[in-house]
């Protein structure tokens, strides 16, 4: 999957997967490319879809990825910022619900 279509599956298939990988892009819940331009608003939306399901920060873990050299790199990156200052994101003991990895390996072409 994308990650718009990862972001998209957490707000309206959490039933469905436990795990979560978005690699380089935000969500666009909140419209086209809502997690760079709002993302305390998309943050606190996928907070309370979250919140109003029946399921709990324990039941599900996010990796969200980009490469820093990435164009998509700051869309991510703004969203997932935002979602950190969220306690259903947050860490849970020492295994965190959400996790952020970027790399920095140099494109050849």
């Amino acid at each position: 999957m994308g990650a718009v279509t990862v972001w998209y599956a957490l707000e309206h298939a959490l039933e469905c997967f436990k795990y979560f990988m978005p690699i380089s892009s935000d969500g666009w819940s909140l419209g086209r490319f809502a997690g760079m331009t709002n993302p305390d608003e998309t943050a606190e939306y996928l907070a309370n879809t979250i919140r109003n399901s029946a399921f709990s920060k324990n039941d599900f873990y996010i990796w969200a990825c980009s490469g820093t050299n990435d164009v998509a790199y700051d869309r991510i990156w703004s969203q997932v910022q935002a979602m950190a200052h969220r306690c259903i994101f947050s860490q849970q003991s020492h295994f965190p619900r959400t996790r952020w990895c970027s790399t920095r390996v140099p494109f050849s072409g």
